[in-house]
Parts: C-alpha cells; sequence; structure tokens
C-alpha cells in the first residue's frame, strides 16, 4: 500500500508519499489546475506500476481549493479521504523540531492514512447542485444575521432602548427607521403620522421611548446614513434569500428520498440534511451521525470518573440546524419525537437541552429510514 499526503494550495499542492512501514518514497510538487492533476495521475500510475501497490489518498478540506482535484480524481477512478484538519494537528504538532511548510503538512497526511482505516464515501456527483444551493442559502443566513447586528448595534447607538422594546427588523418599523431613526426625528413626525406605518399602541409605545431617550450627541448624521444603507442590503438579502430557498426546494424536489417522510423534516431541512450527508453510508452507526451533526457532548473521562459537559463544536454547523429545526419541528406533530420530548420533560429536561435530546433523537431515525431506504412508519 502507497499512502499519499496531498496539500492543497489556491495555485500548487504538494505530494508526500510513503511506504507501509511509513519510510519516504518521494515528494512532489504540482501546479493545482488540470495539466498538474494529469502530472499527479501520471506520478501515481509510475509508483503503482513499479510497486505493484494499491494507493491510498488523502488531503484536507481548503475552502473550495480541493474539490476540482477531488472530482478529477473520482472520475479516474481513484478514492480520496477528505480530512478535517483537526484530524491530523495531532501530528503536526507532535513533530519534535518545530516549523510549518506544505510539503511538511503533506507528510503528515500522509502518515495520518497509515493510521486512518477506512476511506471516505465519495459525495455523490447528483447532490453537488444541492451542495451548493445549500452552502449559497447557509452563506446569505450569514449575511442576514451580521447585517441585522450592525443594525442593532447602530440603533442602540442612537436611539437606545427601542432595541428591546419592539421588534426593529418588522417591516413597519425599519420603514419607520429608513425615515428616522433618532428620537429627535420620531418626536417631529408625532402620534398621528406614526399611525400610519403601525398600530396606535405601537405608535404611541415608541414615542413615549423618544421621550424617555437619551441619544448621545455627535455621530447620528453618520449613523443614520448607515442605518438606511443597513436597511437596503437587509432587503436585498432577503429576497437574495428567498430565491436560494425557492432554488434549494426545486432542486431538492427531483430526488427521490425516504426522509421526506419523517415527522418535521420539510423540503429546505431535508434539502440541507441530503446535502450535508450525500451518502449514508458514510456513517456505520447512527452515533457518528449523531458526532458529525455537531450534537454529541464533550466527554471528559478519568479512572472510574465520567462528566459530560457542553455540545461538541466540532461538525457541519448547517446539518446540525437542520436537524434541530426538524426535531423542533416533531414536537409539534404527533410522532416519536413528540412522545420522547414529553418524556424527557417529565424527567427535568428543559430548554435547549431538551431540544437538542430530541435532535439526537431524529439522528437515529434518519440514519435508520435512509439505511434501510424505507418510508418511516
Amino acid at each position: 500500500m502507497i499512502y499519499v499526503g496531498t496539500d492543497i494550495g489556491k495555485e500548487k499542492f504538494d505530494v508526500c508519499s510513503l511506504d507501509n512501514d511509513g519510510d519516504l518514497i518521494s515528494t512532489e510538487q504540482y501546479t493545482n489546475d488540470s495539466k498538474g492533476f494529469e502530472n499527479f495521475i501520471e506520478y501515481l500510475k509510475t509508483m503503482t506500476g513499479l510497486t505493484g501497490n494499491d494507493t491510498k489518498i488523502g488531503l484536507e478540506s481548503t475552502g473550495v481549493y480541493h474539490i476540482p482535484f477531488c472530482q478529477y480524481l473520482s472520475d479516474h477512478g481513484y478514492r480520496v479521504k477528505v480530512l478535517n484538519g483537526i484530524e491530523t494537528k495531532g501530528l503536526k504538532d507532535s513533530r519534535v523540531r518545530k516549523g510549518k511548510s506544505d510539503r511538511r503538512d503533506a507528510e503528515a497526511i500522509a502518515r495520518y492514512l497509515i493510521i486512518a482505516s477506512n476511506v471516505d464515501m465519495p459525495f455523490p456527483i447528483e447532490l453537488e447542485n444541492l451542495r451548493e444551493y445549500a452552502g449559497i442559502y447557509d452563506r446569505v443566513r450569514k449575511k442576514i444575521r451580521t447585517t441585522q447586528n450592525n443594525l442593532m448595534r447602530d440603533i442602540d447607538l442612537v436611539f437606545p432602548g427601542l432595541t428591546t422594546s419592539v421588534n426593529i427588523f418588522y417591516e413597519k418599523i425599519l420603514d419607520l427607521l429608513e425615515r428616522n431613526c433618532t428620537p429627535e426625528g420620531i418626536l417631529k413626525m408625532g402620534v398621528s403620522e406614526l399611525k400610519e406605518l403601525m398600530p396606535k399602541n405601537k405608535a404611541e409605545r415608541i414615542i413615549n421611548l423618544a421621550k424617555e431617550s437619551s441619544s448621545p450627541r455627535g455621530r447620528k448624521e453618520a449613523i443614520t446614513l448607515e442605518v438606511r444603507s443597513l436597511i437596503r442590503t437587509l432587503r436585498f438579502l432577503e429576497s437574495e434569500k428567498e430565491a436560494a430557498l425557492k432554488a434549494l426546494t426545486a432542486e431538492f424536489q427531483k430526488n427521490e428520498t425516504p426522509l421526506k417522510s419523517i415527522p418535521g423534516i420539510g423540503d429546505v431541512t431535508g434539502a440541507i440534511i441530503v446535502s450535508r450527508i450525500g451518502d449514508i453510508r458514510r456513517f456505520s452507526t447512527p452515533e457518528k451521525l449523531v458526532a458529525f451533526s455537531r450534537l454529541d457532548p464533550v466527554i471528559y473521562q478519568s479512572g472510574k470518573s465520567r462528566k459530560e459537559s457542553r455540545i461538541s463544536k466540532r461538525g457541519d454547523h448547517l446539518l446540525k440546524y437542520a436537524i434541530y429545526q426538524s426535531a423542533l419541528a416533531a414536537t409539534r406533530t404527533d410522532s416519536p419525537i413528540r412522545e420522547f420530548y414529553e418524556r424527557k420533560s417529565k424527567e427535568g429536561l428543559s430548554g435547549k437541552k431538551l431540544i437538542t435530546a430530541c435532535a439526537r433523537k431524529q439522528c437515529h431515525i434518519i440514519w435508520a429510514v435512509w439505511t434501510e431506504n424505507r418510508e418511516y412508519s
């Protein structure tokens, strides 16, 4: 067996090959383009032709730079293990002589392959479009959250107390803030003008807040300018989010999957779950799916002492979001998740811990239904 570690960069990738004993065969460097991929394949053929051994290839997930390389290798019949950088970090840190280089990182990946017992299932090519739509939706969602946080920051500066008293992201409130975001501006408008934008009780509440507010002097013109800019950006991003959701759900409808039959899983959550998992055979047990979904607790164990603390932050954050939301929806239906929710609630579990426990249960259901390729019943 030959173990080939590759460290992928934007313009090039370094290669380190080891034999079964972990001895160095060679180190190479290629351009990260089609010509470099061709040369790498020829290099692999030369090695396997001389030794008659199989080849195991590994690389770290580095943004998007590794994706064309993985696809090229897959098209030529090679299977690749895509690693999380956390997996190889221990080997890199264990070096006696400290230092970092791309070739040394490629060697660490090759040495990890000797330890690792399995090779990743290749991501189904027919789901690549769905996976990208899910990524687009997630990126737009994050941009919206960042824009909302910046808007709240500005309003807290110029109109203290407003964000804790009303939902500033309510469309009528955004209309108001786009016109006037300072207490002085609101007071000049008066209740009658505010009533044209919102119900009387909400208008009166905002007027009272404006009377009691002690906004700081200075910076108001600059903040007003940014508030209007952020509101325009927020509206644009919301429209982009709707477009991404429409494309995501339309792509999901093309796929036949038994997951659609599971209570709590709709078009959006189902699309994300399928797009992030790809092939359920990647997970030999439901517990491994739970861990990948960032829903397993961090365990500290020493001797007879065993303690569970917070939920792990290692895994796929978007998959966790989708499974968590599907479990939350399932608690409102006539389903085993609802029964599980009520039982755990009586046992004293509550809040996020309770929904997280339901999400772990949902992982087991997803794994069973998908593995057996049957409708949920």
